[in-house]
């Protein structure tokens, strides 16, 4: 699986820019607000009015991913955590304070569905093809990535697969319910998007695992299976959405992408898109990995390679 466009939307100049992720390796976590496009760039007017944060995000990053590499699209996986968050709650306050007999608008009850992110990506291209959410929290993403990867390998073509999670006030009053504590790193939001196929570029996805406490073990053995060792890896991405722990130690250099652009259920997303821009601007760099320390027993890796 080949990734042809990348962009991402997070609290670094990541949307428009290459060669952040050396911004990602100095700077630490800057800011907690995103750093967004002009919306009314890469989405209309008319329908940018009444199109809720998340979906300007995926909508906007589609665009731009198309601006890099046209591509007629097949199919549509998104991974998201907490899914349409803010009509999640616009829809449930409504219902609390409505008055006996009062109707209620349906547009946060139809906005605030999981898939609803995908299904306008669909009704704006008029993809009437594959189309998929998941929602399996912190592995959200690596879910859909390999549900993208099984497409492709059914002969779909083009598919575009990413995820995004949006931050509330309300967030915060949940995360204790999670499990997070916001001592531990800024909740954040964001989205990062792609477009993958089947045709040879610059940067592969070599593998995508989902592993339990054995992580180390299932990493040394990919490894092995194609004759390198963790000292061979140019960069180590880590991510960690569940307690920050000091069991991540590989032989090569790493940064932990959720330092810079926050946590949220996601963000492994985005710590896919550092790796790719990193393989694509660093002279020379041949491998990178991504590790996503979902909680303390779940862990995805993701290794990539340019060719």
């Amino acid at each position: 699986m080949y990734i042809q466009a990348a962009s991402s939307i997070t609290t670094l100049d990541t949307f428009s820019t290459t060669g952040f992720w050396e911004q990602l390796l100095s700077n630490g976590h800057t800011q907690d607000s995103l750093l967004e496009p002009e919306y009314k760039q890469y989405i209309p007017a008319g329908l940018l009015r009444r199109t809720p944060k998340i979906n300007r995000m995926a909508l906007a990053c589609l665009e731009k991913c198309l601006n890099t590499y046209p591509a007629v699209l097949d199919g549509i996986v998104i991974g998201t955590g907490l899914g349409c968050l803010q009509d999640t709650q616009k829809f449930l306050e409504q219902i609390a304070t409505a008055r006996e007999g009062q109707l209620l608008s349906p547009t946060a009850f139809i906005q605030s569905g999981h898939n609803a992110i995908a299904g306008q990506i669909a009704l704006n291209k008029k993809i009437h093809d594959y189309n998929m959410t998941h929602v399996q929290r912190g592995l959200s993403f690596e879910y859909a990535l390999k549900d993208a990867l099984l497409c492709l390998e059914e002969g779909h073509q083009e598919i575009f697969v990413g995820a995004v999670d949006e931050k509330t006030e309300l967030l915060s009053e949940l995360a204790a319910k999670f499990g997070i504590d916001e001592q531990e790193g800024s909740l954040s939001e964001g989205g990062s998007f792609f477009i993958v196929n089947q045709k040879p570029s610059a940067v592969k996805i070599l593998d995508v695992q989902i592993c339990g406490s054995d992580w180390k073990e299932a990493l040394d053995q990919t490894l092995k299976e194609l004759g390198l060792e963790s000292r061979d890896l140019d960069h180590a991405f880590v991510g960690y959405n569940g307690h920050k722990d000091d069991n991540v130690n590989l032989d090569c250099p790493s940064a932990t992408y959720t330092e810079v652009c926050g946590r949220y259920f996601s963000s492994s997303a985005f710590g896919l898109h550092a790796a790719y821009d990193f393989l694509s601007t660093k002279a020379g760099a041949k491998h990178a990995l991504v590790v996503n320390r979902a909680d303390q027993n779940q862990t995805s890796l993701m290794l990539l390679c340019r060719e």
